[in-house]
C-alpha cells in the first residue's frame, strides 16, 4: 500500500507541470479523495492486526 501514493500522485503531477499548467483546477478532489481512502485502508488494516 506504500506504493500506491505515489503511484495516484504521479498522474496529478504530469497534469499540473506537463499538459496543463496553467490549469490546476479538478486536481484536489481526485487526490485527496485517493489519500482518504489509502487513509481509511491503512486504518482498517491496523484494527484487524491490533
Amino acid at each position: 500500500m506504500g506504493l500506491v501514493i505515489p503511484i495516484v500522485t504521479m498522474p496529478q503531477l504530469y497534469k499540473l507541470f506537463i499538459s496543463h499548467p496553467n490549469h490546476a483546477h479538478g486536481l484536489l478532489l481526485t487526490t485527496w479523495s485517493m489519500y482518504a481512502l489509502i487513509s481509511l485502508l491503512w486504518f482498517i488494516y491496523g484494527l484487524y492486526h491490533k
